[in-house]
């Protein structure tokens, strides 16, 4: 089974909810985001009595147990809160617009390099909200 291990991935299936707080962040739906990790794109819908999966339309895949699913939420919550500097970032990243300029006028100055202001930009951004 397939399972999620980076910020790009919660993005692909958290989209905007992503850049959210951790008080927030209690409000996902981790079953459905846990089914999703464990199972790449599968078709299915929960109600009170659990999940409603059709093996035909995922593949051949079996739904994933409680169990399964349980692991892969105390995993999952643990990964998002260590992803958290990344998060963080968004905020202060220049927009693209804004990278995109910096990155211009870099090239017409011949400073493509680490001396050019986007470097400088983006790098303040990552020395600010340094990974754990």
């Amino acid at each position: 089974m397939a399972k999620f291990s980076t910020y790009k991935d919660f993005q692909k299936i958290i989209g905007t909810k992503w850049n959210i707080s951790e008080e927030e962040s209690k409000f996902f739906d981790w079953r459905n985001i846990a089914v999703r990790s464990l199972v790449p794109n599968a078709q299915f819908s929960e109600n009170e009595g659990g999940i409603n999966w059709n093996e035909d339309e995922n593949g051949g895949a079996p739904c994933p147990s409680d169990s399964e699913i349980n692991t892969e939420i105390i995993r999952l919550k643990a990964l998002y809160t260590a992803l958290k500097y990344a998060r963080d970032r968004q905020d202060f990243y220049p927009s693209t617009e804004e990278q995109l300029d910096l990155l211009y006028h870099d090239m017409i100055a011949d400073k493509g390099d680490k001396t050019g202001e986007w470097f400088k930009a983006v790098k303040k951004v990552k020395d600010d909200n340094a990974k754990p």
